[in-house]
């Protein structure tokens, strides 16, 4: 085990520096020929975003392993605990099958009225579709409510905070984890708890890789965060972490729950700040309080790395006021003739949005005449709130473009069977052999 702690936080509200940030840690850590440096990233995106950046300064890419945080601690997982195989008993996908079988046993059903009148009229279907929500409700809690699940395994019905708010619905839920964790084995200790205490004997922690790079993750569940600090005195974890504002903010409110607070005398220690700040980026918010809480005394003066935008358009300020937590006053912003980094389209559909989108696209591209200044597709990254949807009506107006105005793009972030056609047509033949002939 190491004597100091091996946890570095770097902050930057710019991507670019914190790709610099990485590059220079990877450049400065010596290695073997044959040695791979690990490097999570939240999408596919940001892995070929990274394999380039990492191609332009050294000319090739190589002897680098991406992974999402999730499968490479389950990985970490397989090589200290054995017997886990490297993967969750608990993944959706696999603990469907488990409930399946729990609600196959009529005595467990029959304890449950709710649950007991919802099956009565369940065909096989419906059942395994059940099956699906609960496991993938139970991943959730996995993720996000462990506490929940530790009362539930040593015998309490109904979590305190739930009580009267579907009592019935926790109770039932509760006694199917419990057959869960001894149909699966891990009645007496969590899979967690195992890799935590494994990880005390120092032939097994010898498995770990010496570092590993988190490099952009937009938020990290409390579960992962608590096994990375389970790993931090045994491995050299960075993280990458994009940052709006170089201040302290974990404490700013809105308006409206500033007010609130005052009412009720608590408002000690919140402010606004900023208010698109402080209405917007709320889970952001709790991601870095629960990054603070858990490694805030680990990061120094020279982990952040602040720039400002340059120039004076709209969005500079903008972004400026949000890094140095001002509060705009109303009419405070300059507006510049020509100045359109910052514009608002008012549409009647989605599909009237992507093809306002297209034009402006095709404007940006044609703004610039010089090939070795002009805006690329590749430099373009098209945000929607709602991928499921938007992504067949992307595919429709992107593809009927003529070929003197093609532009060509990748939707990313979307399940593989989603995405791949041949997965998609595997998926929906397997779901009509499930249904019951009549």
């Amino acid at each position: 085990m190491l004597d100091r702690s091996m946890l570095h936080l770097h902050f930057s509200n710019r991507l670019p520096i914190l790709t610099a940030r990485l590059l220079r840690e990877l450049a400065q850590r010596p290695r073997g020929v044959f040695e791979v440096d690990e490097v999570l990233v939240p999408s596919k995106a940001m892995e070929r975003a990274l394999q380039f950046a990492v191609a332009d300064t050294h000319g090739v890419c190589a002897n680098l392993a991406f992974d999402n945080l999730a499968r490479w601690l389950w990985r970490m997982v397989g090589r200290i605990v054995p017997e886990m195989e490297g993967h969750s008993p608990f993944q959706p996908e696999t603990l469907t099958w488990q409930v399946l079988a729990v609600l196959a046993d009529t005595t467990f059903v029959a304890a449950h009225p709710r649950l007991a009148r919802y099956l009565q009229r369940a065909d096989p279907v419906m059942q395994y579709e059940l099956a699906v929500r609960i496991a993938g409700l139970f991943d959730q809690y996995i993720t996000f409510r462990g506490d929940w699940l530790e009362r539930w395994s040593e015998g309490e019905g109904a979590v305190p905070a739930l009580e009267g708010h579907g009592t019935d619905d926790v109770l039932w839920q509760s006694e199917l984890w419990r057959r869960l964790l001894t149909r699966l084995g891990a009645q007496d200790r969590h899979p967690r708890q195992r890799f935590i205490e494994a990880l005390k004997d120092p032939v097994k922690a010898a498995l770990l890789p010496p570092s590993v790079h988190l490099y952009g993750l937009p938020s990290i569940p409390p579960l992962y965060i608590e096994w990375l600090q389970a790993l931090e005195p045994y491995l050299e974890i960075h993280l990458y972490v994009l940052n709006p504002c170089a201040e302290y903010w974990a404490e700013i409110v809105s308006p409206r729950r500033l007010s609130r607070l005052q009412e009720r005398g608590k408002a000690a220690g919140h402010e606004v700040g900023n208010p698109l700040l402080a209405a917007w980026a709320g889970p952001t918010r709790a991601y870095f309080a629960a990054l603070v809480e858990a490694f805030g005394d680990r990061a120094g003066e020279d982990a952040a790395a602040f720039q400002p935008s340059p120039g004076i358009t709209l969005l500079a300020q903008l972004q400026n006021a949000i890094l140095h937590l001002d509060g705009l006053a109303p009419a405070s912003l300059q507006l510049r003739e020509g100045d359109r980094s910052l514009e608002v389209h008012v549409c009647h559909s989605l599909t009237r949005q992507l093809e306002v989108v297209v034009d402006r696209l095709l404007g940006l591209f044609a703004e610039d005449s010089d090939p070795s200044t002009r805006l690329q597709p590749a430099d373009i990254l098209v945000a929607v709130p709602d991928l499921e949807t938007a992504a067949p009506l992307v595919d429709a107006v992107f593809s009927a473009l003529p070929e003197t105005r093609r532009i060509p793009y990748t939707i990313t972030g979307r399940p593989r069977r989603q995405s791949d056609s041949a997965a998609r047509a595997l998926c929906e033949l397997s779901t009509e052999n499930r249904k019951p002939l009549k």
